[in-house]
């Protein structure tokens, strides 16, 4: 092969890495993309000015006639995709695991060995230089013969799966999150250890949280070498460490923060090897660090390299003709291992503390709010239930729902990514009132609920004739980089040229209200669109990231005193919020909804009511600093710019707002 032609099923978060990785190969080309979802499949090959996408993964392999394919899709996929892909004389790259069960895999090896094509997994942790190093030491015999070995994995599952950036379909695979967290490990002891043989599982787990906390698995082997495997959602901050112990030594190689520390047993009188290991630490730590540091900014280290090694390595093996490694049998044999873990693992994935409300006879809710336990959302539905109505929400079962109001309100318990599968929830609504959309997360996250999600929410109001629909937008989608300072800001004003430039919420903001916009003119819906400024808790104004920072008791303040803030309180925004689906003249229309104006140090001195030093700035020395940080970061091999200087002006330029039009529509 001279070129090879390869395409990528799956446009989640790491196939950015996919991405990157092959077009650092000038023998690689990249023809299309495939994701069940066509809209995120167009996104991600606009992103990387790949000319065809695709949701149906056979057109991309026979279409473009490929020669390998990357499969990137979740692990219950993979062995369908990679039949796909073998059937069709394509080498396949899959992430790990390979399959979810045996027996796939050994269906997949036949298939392998029938076919002309190679199949290789994605065990990077085996390409890591730490582990290079570190297992070097081992067959060097600088630690003697292997006794234990211990590997420690946290992950912050629990914290994305509280604030809904979790990838839904991996709470569905066969041990939860554990599934996804197992494979690394796994294949590094059974390369250690040689075969594995599970000897005992147990859970650590708490009745006040949804998933079991910690989940500790002991192996033997043939090889007499024990090993434990503690996979914790828990432990605080984030490890990954493996801890090779022998009869004269000790490694520590440490994924998380780029080191490997060798500790050696010495022959000395006490107390000498005691301090000699507290001083050997001590220096290799330091060491690490600063060498492993500055090879980051140099683009030698990063967290991906034996992500990036290993995909080079399938490459070199397929232009030689050779069986990649690792190979489908590696593949296999790692499957085999989780499904033993499976058979001992007592499922308790999630722990449903709520109840729905459907006991309530009488109870006829005709408005429907989502993100009803967020800052706004939680203010609007208490209002709402004081002024008389019955109001049904949706949110997700992780939901804090202790400070909503105990009567007239009916809870489900629905993500809004899946709002299509259920029609029940729109019975006898009349009005909706669309607050939720995410705040955190990667762009995905972004894209699949406040955009995707509002798709489909819009369609159920279609579907069941909702009379009223009420979009909670955002001001910060306007162009503020690029109108002039001074200028006037109303609802005709600019939205956002370079939305790339302000981070995923902007874009995911911006491209929400186009969606909202195109439903208003496409469709008979009555829809109005709440443009609201930077909102602020009308009884505990704190503050803001706009104005500057506060350091005990002086605040540095950015830019210049007297520039005016975009700000509404709650309580104000809330009260046009309620107007809104009451008044007649509001349908099809968009409201910037605004305080009365008010400068930065007016802010600081009334509203927080803050008496001590305020220290400005100047913006030069911020944009200055940020430049430097901004072209440090884009150093990192990887990672994308920040704009960070394009964000900070546009965040700190003063305008006049305009807010007649609201003023005039949504009075009481």
């Amino acid at each position: 092969m001279e070129k090879i032609n390869v395409g990528i099923i799956g446009c989640g978060n790491i196939a950015n890495q996919h991405v990157y990785t092959l077009r650092k190969n000038k023998e690689i080309n990249i023809l299309g993309v495939c994701d069940n979802l066509e809209s995120r499949a167009r996104f991600f090959s606009e992103k990387y000015n790949i000319e065809y996408y695709t949701s149906d993964p056979e057109k991309l392999i026979t279409d473009l006639d490929l020669d390998a394919v990357h499969v990137l899709t979740p692990s219950h996929t993979h062995a369908e995709l990679t039949k796909l892909g073998l059937l069709n004389n394509c080498h396949v790259f899959v992430e790990k695991p390979l399959c979810n069960s045996y027996s796939e895999a050994l269906e997949l090896i036949e298939l392998s060995n029938n076919s002309n094509a190679h199949v290789s997994i994605n065990h990077s942790f085996l390409a890591d230089p730490m582990y290079l190093k570190g297992k070097k030491l081992i067959e060097n015999g600088k630690i003697g013969e292997i006794s234990h070995i211990n590997f420690m994995i946290s992950d912050d599952f629990l914290e994305r799966y509280n604030n809904g950036t979790y990838r839904k379909w991996v709470i569905d695979q066969p041990m939860g999150v554990f599934y996804d967290l197992l494979p690394h490990p796994i294949y590094l002891l059974q390369d250690l250890m040689g075969d594995l043989v599970v000897a005992n599982i147990s859970f650590i787990n708490s009745d006040n949280n949804l998933f079991p906390l910690n989940l500790i698995i002991d192996f033997n082997s043939s090889s007499q070498i024990t090993a434990t495997l503690n996979l914790s959602l828990k432990i605080e901050p984030i490890q990954q460490n493996l801890h090779v112990y022998g009869d004269s030594g000790n490694v520590l190689i440490d994924y998380r923060n780029f080191y490997v520390i060798l500790e050696r047993s010495l022959k000395l009188p006490q107390p000498l090897p005691r301090i000699y290991s507290s001083i050997s630490k001590s220096w290799q730590y330091f060491r690490e660090v600063v060498k492993n540091y500055f090879g980051l900014l140099l683009g030698r280290v990063h967290p991906y390299k034996g992500f990036r090694n290993i995909i080079n390595n399938f490459y070199v093996s397929l232009k030689n003709n050779e069986i990649p490694n690792p190979t489908i049998s590696d593949g296999a044999n790692l499957v085999k291992i989780m499904e033993d873990i499976e058979t001992n693992f007592n499922k308790k994935i999630i722990k449903n503390n709520h109840s729905e409300n459907n006991d309530l006879v009488n109870l006829r809710p005709n408005i429907l709010v989502t993100g009803a336990t967020g800052f706004l959302g939680k203010e609007l539905l208490n209002r709402l239930v004081e002024d008389g109505f019955c109001v049904r929400i949706i949110c997700r079962k992780s939901s804090d729902i202790s400070c909503l109001p105990k009567d007239n309100i009916d809870i489900k318990y629905v993500d809004i990514r899946d709002i299509e599968k259920f029609d029940e929830i729109f019975n006898g609504i009349e009005i909706v009132l669309h607050c939720a959309s995410a705040l955190q997360g990667n762009w995905n996250d972004h894209y699949e609920t406040s955009i995707l999600g509002t798709q489909k929410l819009l369609d159920q109001c279609i579907k069941h004739d909702i009379n009223k629909i009420v979009h909670i937008s955002s001001m910060g989608i306007l162009d503020y980089s690029n109108i002039k300072k001074g200028q006037i800001i109303n609802e005709d004003s600019p939205l956002e040229k370079y939305p790339n430039k302000r981070g995923f919420y902007t874009k995911a903001k911006l491209l929400q209200e186009k969606l909202v916009n195109e439903y208003i003119e496409k469709t008979n819906l009555n829809i109005t669109i709440i443009r609201p400024g930077i909102i602020v808790d009308s009884n505990n104004p704190s503050m803001m990231a706009d104005i500057g920072f506060r350091i005990k008791g002086i605040i540095m303040h950015i830019g210049f005193k007297s520039r005016v803030l975009r700000v509404v309180s709650l309580n104000n925004l809330v009260d046009s919020i309620i107007l809104s689906f009451k008044s007649e003249h509001t349908k099809g229309k968009t409201y910037n909804v605004l305080d009365s104006p008010i400068k930065t140090i007016d802010y600081i001195r009334s509203k927080i009511r803050f008496n001590g030093f305020v220290i400005r700035i100047p913006i030069i020395i911020f944009i200055v600093f940020f430049a430097i940080v901004d072209f440090l970061l884009s150093k990192l091999p990887g990672q994308d710019k920040r704009h960070l200087v394009y964000k900070l002006i546009g965040m700190t330029k003063s305008f006049n707002y305009d807010t007649a039009l609201a003023n005039q529509d949504l009075k009481k």
